[in-house]
């Protein structure tokens, strides 16, 4: 499967004609550039995060050593390219993504991966797919949206604790009306797409879903239940487990350090439901460390940490609702028409969001603290991918020493997908 199929028009061209005939390039506000050319489609999608912090962390900001100066940032500020096949294509069953960030006045690869669309499956009518290179880990379902979708400003604390993010690998995947499998062999890397920056630390991570569909279950058009597993082996590198809330901007508030261990288990259970306009997502995290060393070379045993976090939103909008993206695993945006450029006015659609998330990285001989934070929001959609957001942040902390620590923040985003 190509990731776009061709319109009316290009279907009815025949095959001289597509090599004959110049390209075809559209633009539209949010979808990106695209082009049509012969048998060939391409999109590049500009994205960029405007942030704005008003933080008031006291004692949370001596106790990470960092005093929160910095009030705006330019979060992303991504180039997204993806090239593909016209479905009438013998290649049409493969695509390449890549993906840039030129926010930190370097480039930063984030993504790099070949996908093939052509695998047998055991489901019928399910998708089998393969994909290699550099890619996010499959693994809970709010690392699987992407930010640009997420109605929070930052993913949750304990899912930036426990999910492992982007690595070098293979993953196999099948999508099917009910179910997703995926599982793949991964080597972490340095975040650039050069084999010479390759990590010692390997890891297999599975992630499995199951699904009632949009069909009503008690009430509810979707339910959803899934899990994933992450066995890793850090080989000559040490793991770690640490976590900022609401903006990179805030130091980590809870935070192992590097640990000289044999290796982690780490798990996650997640949960999705969805009724009228309302969405809430539940994960639950723990990662079982095994062989923690005590930094003289002897063994200090080890630990078992856990978080999880609870989200809910709703738009207050009529006839908008958060949608599943099957191909990711993980949730979009509502289709919101568009009030920028589109032929019929409108004033876009408001989503109300709040999250509660807990994170406990103290056990054994591993001392990583403790955090619970609340996030609350409006977000203001103009087009699915470009919105304001208003939230407040508020954030329990304690250290390994056992101190409590509050702090909040008012965090403020405007983002734009060209």
């Amino acid at each position: 499967m190509a990731f776009m199929g061709p319109s009316a028009a290009q279907t009815a061209l025949t095959d001289g004609a597509q090599e004959s005939a110049p390209p075809a390039v559209r633009w539209r506000l949010g979808d990106g550039l695209r082009m049509t050319w012969g048998p060939l489609e391409a999109r590049i999608r500009p994205r960029l995060h405007f942030d704005y912090v008003d933080p008031r962390f006291g004692d949370i900001a001596q106790s990470t050593g960092r005093a929160f100066l910095e009030r705006t940032d330019v979060r992303r500020a991504r180039l997204l390219g993806d090239l593909g096949f016209r479905e009438d294509s013998g290649l049409r069953d493969w695509s390449v993504r890549a993906q840039l960030d030129f926010a930190d006045s370097i480039i930063d690869w984030k993504d790099l991966v070949a996908t093939y669309a052509g695998l047998p499956t055991f489901e019928a009518g399910a998708t089998g797919r393969f994909r290699f290179g550099q890619f996010r880990e499959s693994f809970g379902l709010e690392a699987m949206t992407s930010v640009s979708h997420l109605a929070f400003i930052e993913r949750s604390t304990a899912s930036n604790a426990f999910t492992p993010g982007r690595s070098r690998g293979v993953e196999w995947n099948e999508s099917g009306d009910a179910s997703m499998f995926q599982l793949g062999a991964f080597r972490r890397a340095d975040g650039e797409v050069f084999p010479n920056e390759l990590q010692d630390e390997t890891a297999v991570t599975a992630r499995a879903l199951w699904q009632r569909g949009r069909d009503e279950f008690a009430g509810l058009q979707l339910v959803q239940l899934g899990g994933s597993v992450s066995v890793r082996d850090p080989g000559n590198d040490r793991l770690r487990f640490d976590a900022r809330p609401g903006s990179r901007l805030f130091g980590r508030i809870v935070d192992t350090g590097n640990l000289e261990a044999d290796g982690a288990v780490t798990m996650g259970l997640e949960a999705l439901t969805q009724w009228g306009q309302s969405t809430l997502v539940t994960e639950v995290f723990g990662a079982d460390v095994r062989g923690v060393s005590d930094g003289a070379g002897a063994s200090a045993g080890g630990g078992f940490l856990s978080g999880a976090h609870v989200g809910f939103t709703t738009f207050l909008s009529h006839g908008h609702a958060a949608r599943w993206n099957r191909r990711r695993g993980g949730l979009r945006s509502a289709s919101v028409d568009d009030g920028i450029l589109g032929t019929t006015p409108t004033s876009g659609a408001l989503e109300a969001a709040v999250r509660l998330s807990w994170v406990n990285l103290n056990s054994g001989p591993v001392r990583g603290g403790q955090s619970a934070d609340l996030e609350v929001g409006l977000n203001w959609y103009l087009q699915p991918t470009t919105r304001f957001m208003l939230h407040w942040l508020g954030t329990r902390a304690s250290g390994a020493g056992g101190n409590v620590e509050f702090g909040s923040a008012v965090l403020a985003r405007i983002q734009v997908q060209l």
